[in-house]
């Protein structure tokens, strides 16, 4: 869990006094400050937008959180009445910009404080040469928004996209409207 801040500038490192295992693992800074004291979560992931995403793991539950680094506290968003080793479904993502996506019945996406920012999606989609998530509820079209919660009006009303996956594509979106396709810019000009 911890084995991909080892390929990073070491800003962020993860430690344990076991040495066979990443549960329960502290966090410390690059100049060796400890952040997240040993043994407060189950596991820790590689801090994103100063983010710390965590498990707390028992038998038969699993409780999923973050930890803001800036404000020294810790919240929880989510909890499964199953083991982490069983867990069939993605419980929640890193920080990107100002908002994370959380599962539990639906997609929601909240805040650095755990505020919910929105919810009640049954699919999401993200793209990373756009900073782009894009949310649907059951039947409706999709909803288009940047990583800050900021609305794109002109992506918000296909009822599928398709975001690039090269950078030298991020101009145009494949979309798709009562049963027809095309591709659109970000700034909604249709191009096909």
């Amino acid at each position: 869990y911890l084995a991909d801040t080892l390929v990073t500038d070491c800003s962020f490192l993860g430690v344990s006094s076991k040495a066979t295992s990443e549960k329960d693992a502290a966090l410390i800074d690059g100049s060796g400050n400890v952040l997240i004291k040993e043994n407060t979560y189950g596991y820790i992931m590689q801090p994103q937008n100063d983010m710390v995403r965590y498990y707390i793991t028992k038998s038969d539950e699993t409780l999923c959180g973050y930890y803001n680094l800036n404000m020294r506290k810790g919240f929880q968003v989510a909890s499964f009445n199953t083991a982490i080793r069983d867990m069939k479904i993605f419980s929640h993502g890193d920080f990107i910009g100002d908002m994370a996506p959380v599962n539990g019945d639906k997609w929601s996406f909240v805040d650095k404080q755990g505020n919910v920012l929105r919810s009640g999606y049954e699919r999401i989609k993200y793209s990373k040469t756009m900073g782009l998530w894009a949310a649907q509820k059951t039947a409706l079209p999709y909803e288009v928004f940047d990583i800050n919660n900021t609305v794109i009006k002109e992506l918000s009303k296909y009822d599928d996209l398709n975001f690039p996956l090269k950078d030298g594509d991020k101009d145009v979106i494949a979309v798709k409207k009562y049963a027809k396709y095309g591709a659109v810019t970000r700034s909604g000009t249709v191009v096909v």
